[in-house]
């Protein structure tokens, strides 16, 4: 289990990392994408007798998801966000993947909101993405 603390220890220093970067550039380094890999595949390797194969293929779809919205709908979501998330799937597993890109869709419909009535921004105003889901991620672990 404290290798398990680790590895979410790690992945969460990557949010942040990824989150800084992400408000100032909108963008994730590859570096950090081929962080989240090595992490993920670290997991898959720890977890391999507690988990099932299964619920480690599913645990990419939440990011799978993201990238099918950036590909549809055009500035919804950047392809990074997606491929990001569904790097981290194993790490933290399906339904924590799933509770926080909920939490961080929630906070980014706020922020929106708040920042339309502020008048500081418009609907068609962007916000980057992965720190409103390092603060899903982060919330989803304080709430389970």
């Amino acid at each position: 289990m404290q290798v398990q603390t680790g590895i979410h220890v790690a992945a969460f220093a990557l949010l942040l990392a990824a989150s800084v970067l992400d408000i100032k550039k909108r963008e994730i380094a590859g570096w950090m994408m081929a962080g989240a890999a090595a992490l993920s595949v670290t997991a898959c390797i720890l977890q391999w007798k507690e988990v099932a194969a299964s619920e480690m293929a599913l645990s990419v779809l939440p990011g799978v998801v993201l990238i099918l919205f950036a590909v549809l709908f055009r500035g919804s979501f950047g392809m990074g966000d997606g491929i990001f998330a569904a790097c981290l799937g194993p790490v933290f597993g399906v339904a924590q993947m799933v509770s926080g890109i909920f939490f961080a869709l929630l906070f980014g419909a706020m922020a929106g909101i708040a920042l339309i009535v502020s008048r500081k921004g418009s609907r068609k105003s962007t916000l980057p993405f992965v720190p409103l889901l390092t603060l899903g991620m982060g919330v989803t672990q304080l709430v389970s």
